[in-house]
């Protein structure tokens, strides 16, 4: 992990593409930035990816993602954020 002069943080590691394990650990980038709500302010996060997506509305995040090859089927979870920060798998959710 590394911090940017903007206080972001990049992220650098390698691992598995499941969808061509075959040709081994590629790299990877990801940036991550905290954002800092005023109270009664609201927000929603939308991550789309070619296999499915996830979204975050409040203390609620559930994801839909594509599971194996095609026609194999579908994976969803979903969190709450708990009291302490920490999300758990949401009952019912699912």
């Amino acid at each position: 992990m590394e911090i940017l002069e903007n206080g972001d943080v990049l992220e650098k590691g390698e691992m598995v593409d499941f969808e061509a394990p075959e040709e081994g650990r590629k790299g990877y980038e990801e940036v991550w930035r905290d954002e800092v709500l005023s109270e009664g302010e609201r927000v929603a996060v939308v991550l789309e990816t070619d296999g499915g997506c996830v979204v975050r509305v409040g203390e609620w995040c559930q994801g839909i993602l594509k599971v194996g090859g095609e026609g194999e089927g579908r994976e969803v979870e979903g969190w709450e954020e708990g009291v302490w920060g920490w999300w758990g798998r949401g009952e019912g959710l699912c």
